[in-house]
């Protein structure tokens, strides 16, 4: 499996995301669906979780999975493992978030926090709790479990020989690497840039409304609406960099 190239994201119909816990692969997902105008599907959200924190079955999730990457356009925030061979089968390009541990937990304990404090709903109306996270399902632990099993997963499908090409991107990267989804977020459209006049700004973000994700996009929970509907590529990519997709270590 080839690396990717700026070309193979920007010419992507089918978008696949992969990450250890707490990489920011929700919040990338939505913003490149809006830039793109793929529609999102963030698989705890919508494959994984019932109400009350309970798992869905193993067989749901992967007809849900199968549905959705039957079409021809989508991205996927992630993909379970057990369904992840049929995924993969038709994806067109993997976006790998190689962070490090200290980065990525230090970022899952902050959104963590804030879950827990905001009791905001996520999941199907589940919400985080100091029991939970604190408890044998914690999500910490999770991160610690799976953390060198996900991000071996990614640097064995970029060296493999077949399949979907992988841009991974890593705090170790390249400035090109890094700065890879704010090229294809630049090439996406033939005029990214706003004026840098006030009157010109008002009149490009008014005509760029069309930008902005549709009602059916999901997006993750901590994330308003306004945030997630923004309607100017600049607005976009400031976003990406927050979460590390477009900025080195």
């Amino acid at each position: 499996m080839p690396s990717a190239s700026i070309d193979h994201v920007r010419q992507a119909r089918r978008v696949l995301f992969h990450g250890v816990t707490g990489a920011g692969k929700s919040t990338a997902a939505v913003r490149l669906g809006a830039v793109l105008g793929l529609p999102v599907t963030l698989v705890d959200e919508e494959f994984g979780w019932l109400p009350g924190w309970v798992p869905r079955p193993e067989a749901e999730q992967t007809a849900l999975a199968d549905s959705v990457t039957a079409g021809e356009a989508w991205v996927l925030d992630s993909a379970y493992g057990f369904y992840r061979p049929m995924v993969m089968k038709r994806t067109d390009v993997v976006i790998a978030l190689d962070y490090s541990r200290a980065r990525t937990f230090t970022r899952l304990v902050r959104r963590t926090i804030r879950r827990v404090v905001g009791q905001g709903e996520m999941c199907n109306g589940n919400r985080e709790s100091w029991r939970r996270v604190l408890g044998e399902e914690s999500i910490l632990r999770w991160h610690a479990a799976t953390f060198d099993r996900k991000r071996a997963w990614a640097r064995e499908r970029e060296a493999a020989a077949e399949g979907a090409p992988v841009l991974r991107l890593s705090t170790t990267s390249t400035p090109s690497s890094i700065s890879a989804p704010n090229k294809v977020l630049e090439a996406s459209r033939p005029s990214s840039r706003l004026p840098k006049s006030s009157s010109g700004r008002s009149r490009l973000l008014a005509s760029r409304k069309k930008l902005a994700p549709s009602s059916s996009t999901r997006c993750p929970a901590g994330i308003s609406r306004s945030t997630c509907s923004m309607a100017t590529l600049d607005a976009v990519r400031r976003s990406l960099r927050a979460t590390c997709l477009c900025q080195a270590a």
